[in-house]
């Protein structure tokens, strides 16, 4: 048992280890002008403006990698108890609202 996990271990630090060395179909620069697009469109343009640009993947075995793109501020999002702080700008290029709950990280 303990080799199999030593070695589920080493699979997941080996896997981690490839999928960073490639690049994102998407570079930094595309993710922060769709970004931008969003909030010009929204007309939120000078009143928000982008804190921080990551990459980031939504599990480590098997998930998809996006930019995490976040807003200065949070805003209403549609439900008034949770709060949008950013856009996930995935590798084919659409962009989704990130909203996040009362209580979440």
């Amino acid at each position: 048992m303990k080799s199999f996990l030593f070695s589920l271990a080493g699979f997941c630090i080996l896997s981690t280890c490839v999928s960073a060395a490639e690049q994102p179909a998407v570079s930094a620069r595309e993710a922060v002008d769709i970004a931008e697009k969003s909030l010009n469109d929204r007309s939120l343009k000078g009143k928000i403006y982008i804190q921080s640009v990551t990459l980031d993947k939504s599990s480590v075995i098997g998930g998809h990698t996006f930019w995490f793109v976040k807003w200065s501020a949070s805003l209403p999002a549609s439900d008034p108890k949770n709060r949008e702080v950013g856009v996930k700008v995935y590798m084919d290029g659409r962009a989704a609202r990130l909203v996040k709950e009362p209580g979440t990280p």
